[in-house]
């Protein structure tokens, strides 16, 4: 009764609280909608649904994530899709898809909520259709008014066009044919005077040609008179001057006194010949005497320069050894002669040699002391435990130290003194340092703290997925987090399942360790790089903290960290060049001494016998050029001993020559004096020369008046054409005048055609397309002449629905049943065993054992029924309630352990308390019975019908179970909590019974 009593209480509560107030749902709005441009706009249809459901107050809407609408209390969840308004807008398509308004019920078996959240996704869909129907609507009518009006606007510009036509370029084109007549009329005249001017052109080059001729012979004739009495008149001139200038007297003396000269001449080289002639017997022995003289003198220069050849090719044999000689000479006899010897050898006045080897060798030596005395070490203990030290940033920094040869270094050491230098402390104290500032910088760990509530207080069952948003700022470096006493690694940092814990847990807080990264950490204040770690559990942002909430600490830490490592770095290459560089030096000194001590006896020797050599070389060259040209001169005096020879035969040639042409000469002279006595009767010649030209010049003159009158004529009919040519050019004028009125008839009437042309584009324009948009106007409505059914079943229904139910009264009611006849059959088992005592009754029969205090049989033969109905009852109802078939096993599980709990605890109960534990079990079973959600009325619980629920092991099972058919199997904590049950309630019923006879005649003893 008092259940009954509360319950009907709890009903009556929330009938009040829902009559004050309309029943509003928990509608979450997904709206992943994406924007969709079309033409030059873009639309949102989702977002404008939100706004209008923004004004509606009917329910409790909120727009919402989908991972927030899963997790949160929503009764309905309305997912509008990324596509809602592509496929809304497609509507010219030919094969129009229908958009899908996807909603979610959560009733948590509650038929009304699951009921009314139904009637409102339909409401939601149904709105938007109608809404959609109407904006389609409103579109086509829209689009037809448009057409509409364009017909109109086209109709009145055709009007206008016509009429623009008519006055315009009509108008021009009857004036241009107008115009036609005249044009012929001009045409023919032009004609005529053409024949005309024809004509007269014929006569004026007849004419032409006649004067042409006239003027060929006039010039020919002209040039032949003024070339013959220009050359007569010259020569006749100069002829007469040269002729009065002569004085013939004179003449005559001058040409005896030449004939003369011409003869005395003659005679003396007459006389010169003869003599030459006489004498050339013994002047050609003369010649021939020395010409053998110079011959033997020739053959004795060859002779000797033959000799100087072989003297020089003597010396050149001896050279080698003559240069051993010297070289040993000058070194003073050394039998092996080195670079050091070379270089050590000065004589006094020279300046070739600044530095010798010894001093050379002192300088190299005092150098590498110098840089051994810098190592902190030369040995190989020392230099191992120097690269301990170089390693700790770098694991190779010290692998040149292995290069470092000891054993020169030791041998150095024993010429001259080493002092080991302070590097090593040094380096140990930077790498000390180093360490201090790190440790100081690096690691850092900081806790936070979040309260998660659970909703249904079942910490162990609810699962959440946690997200962390980590610092943006260079060198954060997250080492691990944890979370209800689990760690998790650094990788996990993306929807990482976890189980929530209880707001009064100690465990229900986050925990992170970090550090910052040396190499890479940013240590400058910047405001916009993050120092704050976010965790986000099911997209819900519930904490953010800083990481870095001292800033000037970190910079400051940061700074030392750096300043350390910046001088631990510059120590370790100090180090390294210190040994680099001694050791560069050692290879050079003891190298030096190699090369000091190599023997150069034979390349001295070589130097001095290949200068030698070359220099005889030259000198041989240069004797082999001298013999060739003592042997052409020789050729020379050979040749030009021949040529005089020659010379004097030519000679008394040219002699008689001469002789020959002395007397034609004279001959000549006497001849000119004939034609002197001549030149008297060729004067008279001349005369009759000039007559005839004058003559000629009577003839020229004649056809000089014809030419005249030829010209006359021609002039006259040239004045004739002139005057013909002027007619013809008014003629041509006035054709002229005509042609130019039709060209500019012609050029009006192309631009009224252009101007209609563009009043024509215009108008094409501005109508705005009409033929183009009107065939848009659903312009999909028929393919191929039939109607396009999924264009018209998307109009008549744009929006489609798909709807589930989490949870929903079916789920929960299908294992109500089965539940209930496990807690009858697990009731009668208890309480069969725990009234009849069967066992103990057997036992009795046989002898008593140490275990005839415990009540392990009975427990045993009830944990094995247990087991037996748990199994069957499990296999039963899962087969006929179709349960997937990978979730079989489980399911078995469950109702087994449930089973043995319920079994166990029961037994327990009747056993110790009889009647009272009896009462417990079925008010267990009625409490179950009222509050379960496959046959309550209730909506929602409070107070202490819900402590009862949440108390009561059938309602944990009814939960558990529904979740099945919604695919999700019972957790591993629910199992491993009903497993220790289990082993708690055996161990109670083993050890524990309580004999209540014996207690209460104890009690009244006592009281006695």
């Amino acid at each position: 009764m008092g259940l009954n009593i509360a319950i009907q209480d709890n009903n009556e509560t929330t009938a009040t609280s829902s009559s004050g107030t309309a029943t509003r749902l928990n509608v979450a709005i997904v709206n992943e909608d994406k924007a969709v441009v079309s033409g030059n706009n873009t639309y949102s249809l989702g977002n404008s649904y939100i706004k209008k459901l923004e004004k509606d107050d009917s329910q409790n809407w909120s727009v919402v994530t989908r991972g927030t609408a899963d997790s949160g209390n929503y009764q309905l969840i309305v997912i509008i899709p990324s596509d809602f308004s592509a496929k809304i807008l497609d509507l010219n398509s030919l094969s129009a898809e229908q958009a899908t308004i996807s909603y979610e019920v959560k009733a948590d078996g509650n038929q009304q909520i699951e009921t009314e959240a139904t009637k409102v996704g339909k409401d939601i869909v149904s709105d938007l259709n109608n809404q959609l129907v109407d904006m389609y609507m409103a579109s086509i009518l829209s689009n037809l008014y448009t057409a509409q009006q364009n017909v109109q606007v086209i109709a009145n510009q055709q009007s206008g066009n016509i009429y623009s036509y008519r006055t315009n370029l009509l108008g021009s084109a009857v004036d241009f044919e107008n115009n036609f007549p005249t044009l012929v009329t001009t045409a023919n005249s032009s004609l005529t005077a053409n024949e005309a001017l024809i004509q007269s052109l014929s006569t004026f080059s007849s004419l032409y040609n006649t004067l042409d001729s006239s003027q060929q012979s006039f010039s020919t004739d002209l040039m032949s008179l003024v070339e013959k009495r220009a050359n007569d008149s010259i020569s006749y001139e100069d002829f007469a001057s040269a002729l009065m200038a002569v004085d013939p007297d004179a003449l005559s003396t001058d040409l005896t006194t030449m004939t003369e000269l011409l003869q005395d001449t003659q005679s003396q080289l007459e006389t010169t010949v003869s003599n030459v002639s006489s004498s050339s017997t013994s002047g050609n022995d003369d010649v021939q005497n020395q010409v053998d003289s110079l011959t033997e003198q020739i053959n004795t220069l060859e002779n000797q320069f033959a000799e100087q050849l072989q003297v020089l090719q003597e010396q050149k044999d001896n050279i080698q050894q003559f240069a051993a000689e010297e070289v040993a000479k000058y070194y003073k006899d050394s039998s092996d002669l080195t670079v050091a010897d070379l270089l050590n050898q000065k004589s006094d006045g020279n300046s070739y040699l600044a530095t010798t080897a010894d001093s050379y060798r002192s300088s190299l030596q005092s150098t590498t002391s110098v840089a051994l005395n810098q190592l902190p070490a030369i040995d190989q203990s020392g230099i191992s435990s120097l690269a301990a030290n170089m390693t700790y940033l770098d694991a190779s920094a010290a692998d040149s130290l292995s290069d470092f040869s000891t054993d020169l270094a030791a041998n150095f050491s024993s010429e001259v003194s080493y002092t080991p230098s302070a590097l090593s402390s040094e380096l140990a104290a930077a790498k000390t340092a180093l360490e201090n500032a790190k440790n100081d910088f690096e690691t850092e760990e900081q806790t936070y703290t979040n309260s998660v509530t659970n909703a249904t207080n079942s910490a162990t069952t609810v699962k959440a997925k946690v997200s962390l948003t980590l610092p943006s700022r260079a060198g954060f470096v997250l080492d691990s987090w944890s979370y209800n006493g689990k760690t998790y690694s650094s990788s996990d940092t993306e929807n990482v399942e976890v189980t929530l814990s209880d707001s009064s847990s100690s465990d229900n807080s986050f925990k992170f360790t970090y550090h910052y990264d040396t190499d890479t950490a940013d240590t400058t204040d910047d405001s916009s790089v993050s120092d704050s770690i976010s965790v986000k559990i099911n997209g819900v942002t519930v904490t953010s903290a800083d990481t870095m909430p001292d800033m000037t600490d970190y910079q400051t830490k940061a700074q030392a960290y750096r300043t350390a490592e910046s001088a631990y770095t510059a120590k370790v290459q100090e180090v390294k060049d210190v040994y680099k560089n001694a050791q560069t030096l050692l290879n050079q000194y003891y190298a030096t001494d190699d090369f000091l001590n190599q023997s150069v006896t034979d390349l001295i020797t070589d130097i001095v016998t290949t200068a030698l050599t070359d220099n005889l070389t030259i000198y041989t060259e240069n004797s082999t050029s001298t013999t060739e040209s003592i042997n052409k001169q020789i050729d020379n005096l050979k040749a030009k001993r021949d040529t005089i020879a020659n010379q004097l035969a030519s000679l008394q040639s040219s002699n008689e020559a001469i002789t020959s042409s002395l007397t034609s000469e004279i001959n000549a002279v006497q001849s000119l004096q004939e034609q002197i006595s001549d030149l008297k009767t060729q004067e008279t010649s001349v005369s009759s020369a000039l007559s005839d030209s004058d003559s000629t010049l009577g003839t020229l003159s004649s056809t000089l008046s014809d030419l005249l009158s030829s010209t006359s004529e021609l002039k006259s009919t040239s004045e004739s054409n002139a005057d013909e040519a002027s007619q013809v050019s008014t003629l041509f004028s006035s054709f002229n005048s005509d042609v130019e009125s039709a060209q500019s008839n012609s050029s009006k009437l192309a631009t009224d055609a252009q101007d209609l042309m563009a009043q024509f584009n215009k108008e094409l324009e501005e109508s705005g397309d009409f033929v183009g948009s009107f065939v848009k106007v659903l312009n999909n409505a028929y393919s191929n002449g039939v109607a396009n059914e999924a264009l018209l079943d998307f109009l008549s229904n744009p929006v489609t629905e798909s709807s589930s139910s989490v949870k929903a009264t079916v789920n929960v009611y299908r294992p109500f049943t089965w539940i209930l006849l496990l807690e009858i059959v697990t009731l009668f088992t208890a309480y069969i065993f725990a009234t009849y005592n069967v066992i103990q009754k057997v036992k009795d029969k046989f002898s008593i054992n140490k275990l005839q205090e415990t009540d392990i049989l009975n427990t045993a033969v009830i944990a094995l029924l247990a087991i037996i109905i748990g199994v069957i009852l499990g296999s039963v109802s899962a087969s006929r309630l179709s349960v997937e078939r990978e979730l079989m096993p489980s399911w078995v599980l469950v109702v087994t352990l449930f089973s043995l709990i319920l079994t166990q605890g029961q037994y327990l109960l009747i056993k110790n308390f009889k009647a009272f534990g009896m009462g417990l079990s079925l008010f267990m079973t009625i409490s179950f019975v009222y509050l379960s959600n496959a046959i309550g009325t209730t909506a929602t619980l409070s107070g202490v019908p819900a402590n009862l629920k949440k108390l009561n092991v059938l309602s944990i099972l009814e939960e558990t179970l529904s979740s099945y058919f919604d695919g999700q199997s019972a957790s591993l904590l629910l199992l491993l909590g009903a497993i220790v049950a289990i082993l708690l309630l055996i161990g109670v019923n083993v050890f524990v019974t309580l004999n209540w006879q014996k207690l209460l005649q104890k009690a009244s003893k006592a009281e006695v």
